[in-house]
């Protein structure tokens, strides 16, 4: 297992961020556990600014959850959207 990234990308999996930002929660999971999923429709990173476009969700720093599996868990479950037996939650 690989260890969690702080550092910021400009793109995640073909999808560019609005700015330099750090993937967190879905998208950390999916990184560090190099899982060979579908990319979800929308992401979140940590940056300097919050900013929404259809794809990210940029929040600041004091959003960013711990590094550990069940931070970034918590932090997806929060903060982006997923579809469960259908149904958006």
């Amino acid at each position: 297992m690989s260890e969690w990234s702080s550092q910021p990308v400009t793109s995640f999996r073909g999808k560019a961020l609005p700015e330099r930002g750090t993937p967190v929660g879905s998208a950390a999971l999916i990184s560090v556990y190099d899982l060979q999923l579908p990319t979800p429709p929308r992401l979140a990173a940590i940056a300097e600014r919050h900013a929404s476009i259809e794809e990210w969700r940029m929040l600041t720093p004091r959003y960013r959850p711990a590094a550990s599996f069940a931070g970034h868990v918590v932090f997806a479950i929060k903060w982006t959207p997923h579809k469960c037996c259908s149904v958006e939650i």
